[in-house]
């Protein structure tokens, strides 16, 4: 157990120091999906391997059934989640052999705090240390990991599970277990939270009529397993090429959807991706009005480099609320198209091999869509001294939310109205669990969060995300919300500064600018929903 960050939890008018920090990838013998997912996600944010389309991942789970399967942690085997054996383990420290091993082992000491070469094949009973071990075995195999789950699974076979013929596993094996873990949460569960989602699809001409006609028919495919309806996903969609042309405005209806992306041209041509998003975020601006806070994403599908700015755009989006996920399709186009795309979130970022192993990404897309947080803007908190989001909740389904957190710092409250509802925030995750989260958020206590300059120090602080409102660059809190019963409400407020003091339902006439001066905040609470 790894305790980091403090925290000050308010209950009535006391307040109390508490950390409360916690990272079940460093617990040993520590399982399940939620701990595996975090494990990928620290590795893949850290930036310090190339894309490996979701192999990473699903070894996890042919291997140990992410760590629940008996005999993961049997007696005298240390190799965990990911069942590295001794030999593959001391393969990885083998710097002699493979020289390359010494700059991973470098950023891994940076990013984590791990020095390499002195851990020892028992330590990887810690989820984490057995999902590096995975991976720098990997990278120390020649040529680069395949982008289809048939040619993973062969690669599986002979380059990590054994390519002996009387070894346990087989090709058959991967390809069934993969398929029974992506047939799990293969749709949104957000029968009872709006998302609204604009496809943005690059149709340059470098792609071609044929691989063109392949994402459109991916797109289908999302449609299909997004689960639309008037109270969840709704989805819009451009596409670009030097112009930009709009398909169709935010529909719940998927046969009109999928009928409209069906039939929709090739334009060909240059590659506009910074017109494309301006344009996605003006397709966004009825939704301004609405008194619900609402999850807006823009998907972005992409074959190449643009030829105008793409960084800027997507900022101006993010601040509007927007999440930004972006998918890579090919080798022609660079990680940093697709970090400014996504405002350098490594995890809004999908690497696709080629148009022909578009449908590899599927499963992985709808969970990372899944995941993306409702995002509040400074200017809601600048507005009221509260913004509230509301959400139902099944048992163990998660919702996310996302905030600011100006140099005040902000203070959230979490209140259970039906069931029961446990939050956990994270500057470094955009997906906090109970597996991996810096504050705990308890229903019926207040919790006050500050900036992560003054309570995160350390290689984590690397990996936070920033956003720009104004003239001030903040750092983003995200927060899980998770159902504990089998029907749950909740609602959660965020408030700028320590605002323990002053009760919620509170009304009162005192003049907002106060906020900024760090006197008790005022203003009337302004309370939206999901729902």
């Amino acid at each position: 157990m790894k305790f980091l960050t403090p925290s000050l939890v308010c209950a009535s008018l006391i307040c109390t120091i508490k950390v409360v920090a916690y990272d079940a990838t460093l617990v040993a013998e520590t399982s399940g999906s939620q701990v595996v997912d975090a494990c990928v996600g620290k590795i893949k944010s850290s930036r310090i391997f190339p894309q490996d389309y979701s192999f990473l991942r699903r070894i996890a789970y042919v291997e140990s059934k992410d760590g629940t399967d008996q005999n993961t942690y049997r007696s005298a085997y240390h190799g965990g989640i990911w069942q590295v054996d001794k030999i593959g383990f001391e393969s990885t420290q083998d710097t002699t052999s493979h020289p390359a091993l010494v700059g991973k082992h470098s950023q891994i000491q940076k990013h984590f705090d791990i020095e390499w070469t002195a851990v020892k094949w028992h330590d990887l009973r810690k989820p984490f240390y057995s999902a590096l071990a995975a991976r720098l075995f990997l990278s120390n195999k020649q040529g680069a990991i395949p982008n289809t789950m048939e040619q993973q699974a062969q690669y599986w076979k002979n380059s990590y599970n054994s390519n002996d013929p009387n070894a346990a596993g087989s090709p058959e094996k991967f390809m069934r277990d993969v398929r029974a873990l992506e047939s799990r949460d293969s749709k949104c569960d957000l029968t009872e939270g709006r998302m609204f989602i604009t496809f943005v699809l690059d149709g340059s001409g470098s792609i071609g009529r044929s691989n063109y006609q392949k994402a459109l028919v991916f797109l289908e495919d999302v449609v299909e397993k997004l689960g639309m309806s008037s109270k969840g996903p709704e989805v819009a969609m451009l596409y670009y090429s030097n112009y930009v042309y709009s398909r169709f405005n935010f529909t719940a209806d998927p046969f009109f959807a999928r009928s409209k992306i069906q039939t929709t041209r090739y334009p060909g041509g240059g590659t506009s991706t910074g017109r494309a998003i301006k344009a996605a975020v003006n397709m966004f601006a009825p939704l301004k009005g609405s008194r619900e806070h609402l999850n807006r994403i823009c998907i972005v599908l992409t074959d190449g480099n643009s030829h105008d700015s793409v960084a800027k755009p997507a900022a101006m989006a993010h601040a509007e609320g927007i999440n930004m996920l972006a998918i890579g399709i090919g080798n022609n186009i660079d990680d940093s198209t697709l970090l400014g795309i996504s405002n350098n979130i490594s995890e809004h970022v999908l690497h696709v091999g080629s148009y022909t192993s578009i449908n590899n990404a599927l499963w992985t897309l709808i969970q990372s869509t899944c995941k993306l947080p409702v995002q509040l803007k400074m200017t809601d908190l600048d507005f009221a001294i509260a913004v509230a989001v509301r959400g139902t909740l099944g048992k163990n389904k998660m919702k996310y939310v996302a905030s600011p957190v100006p140099e005040s710092g902000i203070t959230v409250d979490l209140e259970q109205l039906k069931g029961s509802v446990v939050g956990y925030a994270s500057y470094m995750s955009s997906a906090p669990s109970k597996a991996f989260y810096d504050y705990m958020l308890q229903a019926g206590q207040r919790t006050y969060i500050p900036p992560p300059a003054s309570g995160i120090s350390g290689p984590r602080q690397l990996q936070s995300t920033r956003v720009t409102a104004g003239n001030a660059t903040m750092h983003v809190l995200y927060m899980g919300y998770q159902g504990k019963e089998e029907e749950n409400t909740f609602q959660v407020s965020v408030m700028l500064g320590n605002t323990w003091a002053v009760s919620l339902g509170q009304r009162v006439s005192t003049c907002s600018w106060l906020l900024y001066l760090s006197i008790t905040p005022c203003t009337i609470s302004i309370f939206k929903s999901l729902v």
